[in-house]
């Protein structure tokens, strides 16, 4: 039971109340806080990677890759995958040759065969992300463009 002092008053919260309130307000804004800072963190390290242009000319598809990320990627891998056509893409043999700089494009070719004008086309790309030094497949869909 309440002491005496804390049953003759009348409508006021006990010290205890308020200092525990306080505490979990804090610590609540803490963990929000926490949270947001977390998630944030983690969707500026992921890759941002586009297509945005795809030529075959001559019997070479050109695919140009832009980096909206925040951190470069470096290409391990990049095959495409055409319905009609096959594509070979060789990777050029500088590891420097192979890094998209964030906010730049890199355009990758190799020989292809049977492609059409508007033909729809998936780029599978193994890249390496600076920001996490982890591994990941990316795909991008894209159509090629026959001038």
């Amino acid at each position: 039971m309440w002491s005496k002092a804390f049953r003759e008053r009348k409508g006021s919260v006990p010290p205890f109340v308020v200092a525990l309130l306080t505490i979990v307000i804090i610590a609540a804004t803490v963990l929000v806080a926490w949270w947001f800072l977390a998630l944030t963190r983690n969707v500026v390290n992921q890759p941002v990677l586009e297509v945005t242009d795809a030529y075959y000319v001559g019997g070479t598809l050109y695919v140009t890759i832009r980096n909206l990320g925040g951190y470069n990627v470096t290409v391990q891998s990049f095959s495409v995958k055409c319905p009609k056509g096959s594509v070979s893409i060789n990777l050029p043999a500088q590891e420097s040759e192979k890094v998209i700089i964030a906010g730049t494009t890199k355009t990758f070719n190799g020989s292809a065969t049977g492609l059409y004008d508007g033909a729809s086309c998936v780029a599978k790309l193994t890249i390496g992300n600076e920001a996490t030094g982890k591994s990941q497949d990316v795909n991008l869909a894209f159509r090629v463009m026959v001038p």
